[in-house]
């Protein structure tokens, strides 16, 4: 990372920013340095965003200093670190306090952490600082960050692919619903959206798969959170599908549209392209699968 760029290149050709953390807002912070997604494998546009972030940073560190952050996230993002610094989980003060009532060992724990805050980090042992709500605008960024395993073996196009349908998805969700809190969809808002979604099949000749494609796509980011959050999952979203109807099958292609056909124009692709399309008619691979393979 070259100095005052503050991004670096990921593995998948994506840009991230990257920030040191104020040598004496470290032990608050709970890092010593930042790093977040800019969701761009172009430079120029990394760069930009970069400039952006860098002093919202630093206006952050500065209101940290004061005490003034507003960020909720920071503060409860900073909370969990400092508690994993001292051999802690972060646990809400109900939660401690429900599990003191309940056990001597929990009571121990509870004793142990009182004993050992200081100023700067009871916050973080004693579990005072709230779980910030997770906007639907912030949704598949946090899915993405907690599947980060499952989506580093997909490559650049597949993974913008998996994001773009579930930003439509959650795009169409903030349109009936607002940018609320993802975990607290209800039921009605969801049957809602449902009947939003069935009037433009209606009204505007889309098909059904569409709408099943938002659904399931929904039902999944806010499963994968409430997973990662050790919390029950609402799914507010089963059961809304509508069925796609009989799908009939394509007509195979004849010899003489092969032959009249796809083999002339082959000669207008260029090299790769061509033989794309000559190891999909002599092994059946899907095209996904013959543009992404190795070479070896």
């Amino acid at each position: 990372m070259a100095k005052g760029r503050y991004i670096e290149r990921r593995k998948d050709g994506d840009w991230r920013f990257v920030a040191r953390v104020p040598t004496d807002l470290v032990s608050v912070y709970g890092e010593a340095r930042v790093r977040v997604s800019l969701h761009t494998s172009e430079e120029v546009v990394a760069l930009e965003k970069a400039a952006v972030m860098v002093e919202e940073y630093r206006q952050a560190w500065n209101d940290l200093r004061d005490g003034r952050s507003s960020d909720a996230k920071v503060r409860y993002d900073s909370a969990k670190r400092i508690a994993r610094r001292h051999g802690r989980d972060y646990r809400s003060a109900a939660d401690l306090a429900a599990a003191a009532t309940a056990s001597t060992a929990a009571m121990d724990e509870l004793i142990d952490r009182i004993r050992s805050a200081t100023a700067e980090t009871a916050p973080a042992l004693l579990g005072t600082v709230p779980e910030p709500p997770l906007l639907l605008s912030n949704l598949v960024p946090e899915v993405e960050r907690l599947r980060r395993v499952e989506l580093s073996g997909k490559s650049h196009k597949q993974l913008h692919r998996w994001r773009i349908a579930r930003e439509r998805a959650v795009r169409n969700l903030i349109e009936i619903a607002g940018d609320v809190s993802a975990l607290d969809i209800s039921r009605t808002v969801a049957l809602d959206f449902a009947d939003w979604w069935r009037d433009r099949l209606i009204n505007d000749g889309l098909k059904p798969a569409s709408m099943n494609r938002d659904l399931e796509n929904l039902g999944g980011l806010i499963a994968a959170v409430a997973k990662a959050r050790r919390i029950e999952n609402p799914k507010p979203f089963t059961g809304l599908a509508v069925p796609v109807g009989i799908v009939s099958r394509p007509h195979a292609i004849t010899r003489s549209a092969l032959i009249d056909h796809l083999i002339p124009a082959l000669s207008r692709l260029n090299v790769e392209a061509r033989g794309i399309v000559c190891i999909l008619i002599q092994t059946g691979l899907r095209p996904s699968e013959a543009c992404n393979a190795r070479r070896e």
